[in-house]
């Protein structure tokens, strides 16, 4: 099978450098626990977070029965936890959807909104200025806010 084209990636780190680079939420350090907590809250139970030290970057794998987040030290805050999740969701959503296509940039915002105290419509406006593409997934199923946004029909 072809891969699909990753045509926005360099773009998404661009945008992530300009808007969190002076942002709490992007130069604050969380401990692997509290990292683990977090990707609990944002994804469930069946999110592992792996110790990366060694690693240069950090990384998000998926099998049939649990996700591995694995984060190098440098890697551990909510912006890079939100950025982990969403590639998961991004990926249990749509296995032919690009890593970093106008889908996972939907799950990423809502991510940071949901748990990073970010407004959805400023960034989602951020990044469509900045030239990315945003797109909620066909067939998503959006729970009202007080739910968690992942319910996904399809998991």
């Amino acid at each position: 099978m072809a891969r699909i084209a990753d045509f926005q990636r360099n773009k998404v780190y661009s945008w992530e450098r300009v808007t969190f680079t002076s942002d709490e939420h992007y130069k604050g350090s969380l401990t692997l626990e509290e990292c683990k907590e977090l990707a609990a809250k944002m994804y469930g139970a069946r999110v592992v977070v792996k110790d990366g030290r060694g690693r240069s970057h950090a990384g998000a794998c998926v099998s049939k029965r649990v996700a591995t987040i694995t984060l190098p030290i440098w890697a551990r805050n909510p912006l890079v936890v939100a950025h982990e999740v969403a590639h998961i969701q991004n990926y249990r959503f749509s296995k032919d959807s690009s890593a970093h296509g106008g889908v996972f940039m939907w799950f990423f915002i809502e991510l940071l909104s949901k748990h990073c105290g970010k407004d959805r419509d400023t960034l989602t406006k951020s990044a469509r200025d900045f030239g990315l593409r945003v797109a909620m997934p066909m067939g998503y199923v959006y729970k009202q806010p007080e739910h968690s946004i992942l319910q996904v029909a399809n998991l």
